[in-house]
């Protein structure tokens, strides 16, 4: 979703929290976001960001844990 997009969402979330009475659930940012455009979502009102560029740089550690049987 483009930011303009994600504002519409928090606005109706929010509008249709107030109505009922309800407590608006929580809403998440994910998919495309990488740290170069984090700043546009940042201020938009939802509750938590996803970055994948955090893990999917990451160097792979293969490590194993072997059980011989006594």
């Amino acid at each position: 979703m483009t930011p303009d997009e994600v504002t519409a969402c928090v606005e109706l979330a929010d509008d249709h929290a107030s109505s009922t009475g309800r407590r608006r659930p929580l809403l998440e940012v994910s998919g495309g976001i990488s740290l170069e455009t984090i700043g546009r979502y940042a201020g938009l009102g939802v509750d938590m960001i996803s970055v994948g560029g955090l893990t999917n740089s990451a160097p792979v550690l293969d490590i194993g844990l072997d059980i011989e049987p006594s």
